[in-house]
């Protein structure tokens, strides 16, 4: 049993400790405004205490010889807090060349993202060049090829969503089935994470007289070639034969011909 709470204490540390800028493709909507609105209240914080701030991180801890100075969020979860952070009278020296640096290289062949003194960057990322001087160090930071091409899966999926609103696309979701509140309208797949467009979810009610009324539809565009009618029986009734079944969905219609 000892054996066991010890393994489990170790977990928790490791865990707990673990610096949180991964990837933000997981949150959901409400969560990433959440986190939006923290950045916005760290970067305010700082100007309005620029003795006691430098940056802004999403890292707990705020890196290698950095001291948290305030955190900014509302979720129980470390990952969706923005730290405002404070080092010593030197370290802006290797932060604001890092970041002269990687403002030149934004283009290719480099394609800098960030400043980090976090070690290796951060999950999704890759290191370009260090700036070492008496100060702490930092770290000129490229995405990686997988959360570049998620990149680009996600952007594809919002312009969909945008232009297929007035279909009902309400959002863009990286799990398959969306949400509990919504179902998937398109995926856009690639060498990065999946993303898919999503559109609430309707009653069944709703879905029955959409069945009825693409049923409707086609029986009009389809007179000429006998339909007369549509039926929520399958084989239409005594004298009539099925033509094409709008189902899937709701209740089921049928369009019907005259044997």
């Amino acid at each position: 049993m000892k054996r066991l709470l010890l393994l489990f204490g170790v977990l928790s540390f490791l865990i707990l400790s673990t610096p949180c800028n991964s990837s933000d493709d997981w949150l959901v909507p409400s969560e990433r405004d959440a986190l939006q609105k923290a950045h916005t209240q760290c970067k305010t914080w700082c100007e309005q205490n620029q003795n006691d701030c430098d940056f802004c991180s999403r890292d707990r801890g705020c890196g290698p010889g950095y001291k948290q100075m305030a955190s900014f969020g509302t979720y129980i979860f470390h990952s969706l807090y923005w730290y405002a952070c404070k080092g010593g009278p030197d370290d802006k020296i290797n932060q604001l060349e890092c970041q002269k640096w990687c403002d030149e290289h934004k283009g290719p062949p480099h394609n800098c993202a960030r400043c980090t003194p976090v070690v290796g960057c951060g999950t999704d990322y890759k290191m370009l060049t260090t700036f070492r001087g008496k100060g702490k160090t930092w770290h000129a930071c490229t995405k990686t090829a997988y959360r570049q091409a998620s990149e680009d899966n996600k952007a594809e999926c919002e312009k969909w969503c945008k232009e297929h609103k007035a279909d009902g696309c309400v959002m863009c979701h990286q799990f398959p089935e969306c949400d509990a509140s919504t179902v998937p309208m398109e995926n856009f797949t690639g060498k990065g994470k999946n993303w898919y467009a999503c559109k609430n979810k309707t009653s069944y009610k709703e879905e029955s007289e959409a069945n009825k009324a693409e049923c409707e539809k086609w029986c009009r565009e389809n007179k000429d070639k006998g339909c007369v009618k549509c039926d929520t029986l399958r084989y239409c009734g005594i004298g009539y034969e099925a033509m094409k079944h709008f189902e899937g969905r709701g209740k089921n219609w049928h369009a019907c011909k005259k044997k």
